[in-house]
């Protein structure tokens, strides 16, 4: 029974690795053959009897959860696509306003003619 129950996950890791930006949902699509050779393989091991009606009540299932998170993962990647081209939002921050800032702005006053420079800001007089 637990494997039945971990059988099901992998439709779970694959969506959470599309979400994560490591597959793409059109490698996800080009793998079907081999996924459903996979999973029926898979069932065939995992099944507690000979018998093909129990093979393919375990494999049925993941290929059809397989087949919604190839979905899932399509449209996730159609969204991602659609929002990169847009840019970035009226309150998000670009690239630019991220950088730090490195100097000091200028003083607005003139510099004083009687002082050599490097010296305290008030000329005194006695």
């Amino acid at each position: 029974m637990i494997v039945f129950g971990l059988s099901f996950e992998l439709p779970l890791l694959l969506v959470m690795l599309n979400f994560t930006g490591i597959l793409t949902g059109r490698r996800m699509l080009g793998w079907w053959r081999g996924m459903i050779m996979g999973i029926t393989l898979f069932a065939a091991i995992a099944t507690p009897s000979t018998d093909p009606l129990t093979m393919l009540a375990l494999a049925g299932p993941i290929w059809i959860l397989y087949f919604a998170a190839v979905a899932v993962a399509l449209l996730n990647d159609r969204r991602k696509r659609r929002l990169e081209a847009m840019g970035p939002a009226d309150d998000e921050a670009s690239d630019l306003d991220l950088t730090p800032r490195t100097s000091i702005p200028p003083s607005p006053w003139p510099p004083c003619p009687n002082r050599p420079p490097g010296t305290g800001s008030t000329v005194m007089t006695t």
